[in-house]
């Protein structure tokens, strides 16, 4: 018994792990997606006629965006996996 209880809990491990990483992957995979939407969206802002808005920087933009959304995926990566 003890050995298949170790081979138990390693699987456990193995697939908390799994999940774990799921979790990281679907959240770059979402950053990145956001990354790519919004360097469009600031190339079609700053090469229109009439502008709506100056951005000075547009990679500092998409930086910081990204930053300030990085909690929301990972929260949301977790509440698909749970």
């Amino acid at each position: 018994m003890r050995d298949e209880e170790r081979k138990a809990q390693r699987a456990g491990r193995q697939m908390q792990e799994r999940r774990d990483a799921y979790g990281r992957f679907l959240a770059a995979s979402a950053t990145f997606i956001n990354k790519a939407t919004e360097v469009r969206t600031i190339r079609r802002l700053a090469t229109g006629l009439m502008s709506p808005t100056r951005i000075k920087d547009g990679v500092e933009f998409v930086q910081q965006f990204n930053r300030e959304l990085e909690p929301l995926l990972g929260a949301w990566s977790a509440v698909w996996l749970a």
